[in-house]
């Protein structure tokens, strides 16, 4: 917005943040390559350096053309509890029959996503499959005609400092081009999470790309591209202005192509859990060149049953040196196990007392992270009891299934069924799993007026008794 001050001569612009950082930038930009004393510098030497900056806006131009064809717009209605709510993404199209890369977070626990394409068409998109830890999922639409296919770069090449161009589409505004720069790679987001547990999944396995082009609410899932008009990353998420944060394509299309074949990624798995050999620690344990702290060995574990224990510490794997001070480099050395496949061995060097042992450890595959969750009309959720839920709520066992929501006003609320409940009993049926509940829920659903349940709560058996009939059962599937 423009206001003149006739007076003065003078005219003033307001900007936005967004602008006002690129318009830094640029300048920045120009003055790195031309400072020059305007009154010494000829016309037309002027107008050849300009020239430069009128190239770099063809290329921004033509590669953002480029890319928009493959770039679609994702609606997707999650419901958490009794409440629903619509959230707004991007998503890259993978291949001409309608795979559709994306972010995990966009449709985890989604009942519903639309597909909006760059012809406007919407359809209905199928959840292929996804993934947690690395933030993706892959869906399926069936278009009436081939969709465009994009072209995947290598990750591994990007360097910090090249110019990218990142398109989403923020805030509903339909595929808009943001540009900026690779400020850092391998990032990890270890500020967001506690320390690494190779067990139990770490928040995000991803050795993150990390850019000063920004991810608002709606573009995250879309492409980050190089001005060669490659893929070479998925956009996720941005944590303020000038700091955002992409999957590599390297590791997308890895994951991708799991999902597309299997609909499910198994990683490798040995039951242990990892901490920063930090530079005090190695002093105290005298150790020199560094390793990788294990904090905790989980029992039953592969780790375990090949003789693994807490407060080893781990100099190499497979006779590859390792170490870790900080969280990032950890993510690095948890990879490796992570990169293994189930049924594979894995050759650890330890240090253990003084001395170094060599131990050999079949990996197992990684524990279901993502509980399955199943609503009831009843008035409750329950959740499959993961390795994970196991572990964070301090159950005595894996058995059961654990309540993850009561909505007042139904049976179950009146009853006074809490959250962290574990049914471990309905009537005289045990239920020691999620596929147990769901079958004794399906047969008495409708032919049951009362239903007594026993529950565990925290080292407590109690029995609920949930009025079926006296409460309106509210049919929330």
């Amino acid at each position: 917005m423009k206001l003149t001050c006739p007076p003065l001569g003078l005219t003033f612009i307001y900007v936005m943040d967004n602008q006002l950082a690129s318009i830094r930038r640029f300048f920045g930009i120009l003055l790195a390559v031309s400072f020059v004393p305007i009154p010494l510098m000829a016309a037309p030497e002027l107008t050849e350096k300009i020239k430069v900056f009128e190239n770099l806006q063809e290329v921004i131009v033509q590669v953002s053309s480029q890319v928009k064809p493959w770039v679609v717009h994702i609606e997707a209605v999650q419901k958490r509890g009794d409440q629903k709510y619509k959230v707004v993404g991007s998503g890259v199209i993978l291949t001409q029959t309608g795979y559709i890369l994306t972010n995990n977070h966009l449709t985890e626990e989604a009942k519903l996503v639309t597909v909006t394409l760059p012809d406007g068409a919407k359809m209905e998109a199928r959840l292929v499959g996804s993934d947690k830890q690395t933030d993706l999922a892959v869906l399926k639409i069936e278009p009436r005609v081939p969709c465009p296919e994009p072209k995947l770069g290598d990750s591994d090449k990007v360097s910090v400092g090249e110019w990218i161009i990142a398109v989403g589409n923020p805030y509903g505004f339909d595929r808009t081009v943001y540009f900026g720069i690779v400020s850092g790679k391998g990032r990890t987001l270890a500020s967001l999470n506690p320390y690494q547990d190779s067990d139990s999944g770490f928040e995000f396995t991803t050795d993150f790309i990390q850019t000063d082009a920004s991810i608002d609410p709606g573009s995250s899932g879309g492409p980050l591209v190089n001005l060669r008009g490659e893929v070479i990353g998925i956009n996720s998420m941005g944590l303020g202005r000038g700091i955002s944060f992409t999957i590599p394509i390297n590791t997308a299309r890895s994951v991708a192509e799991k999902l597309m074949s299997k609909g499910k990624l198994a990683r490798g798995w040995i039951g242990v859990s990892l901490q920063p050999l930090t530079r005090e620690l190695g002093s105290y344990f005298k150790i020199i060149g560094g390793g990788v702290l294990i904090s905790e060995v989980m029992d039953d574990s592969p780790a375990q049953k090949a003789g693994f224990k807490q407060g080893d510490i781990m100099l190499e794997l497979n006779g590859k040196r390792i170490k870790a001070e900080n969280e990032e480099e950890l993510n690095q050395v948890s990879q490796i196990i992570w990169s293994g496949e189930a049924g594979g061995r894995l050759s650890a060097l330890l240090f253990r007392g003084g001395k170094n042992i060599v131990i050999a450890v079949t990996v197992g595959e990684q524990p279901k992270l993502q509980a399955r969750e199943i609503e009831t009309a009843w008035g409750f959720n329950v959740k499959e009891i993961t390795q994970d839920i196991y572990r964070d709520f301090l159950l005595e066992s894996r058995e059961g299934v654990l309540v993850s929501f009561v909505e007042t006003g139904t049976p179950a609320g009146e009853a006074r069924l809490r959250e962290g409940d574990v049914i471990i009993r309905i009537e005289n049926t045990p239920v020691v799993s999620l596929p147990a509940f769901e079958q004794i829920y399906g047969r008495l659903k409708d032919k049951t007026k009362q239903c007594l349940v026993l529950v565990k709560r925290r080292k407590d058996a109690v029995f609920v008794l949930l009025e079926l009939d006296k409460y309106q059962q509210k049919n929330r599937n």
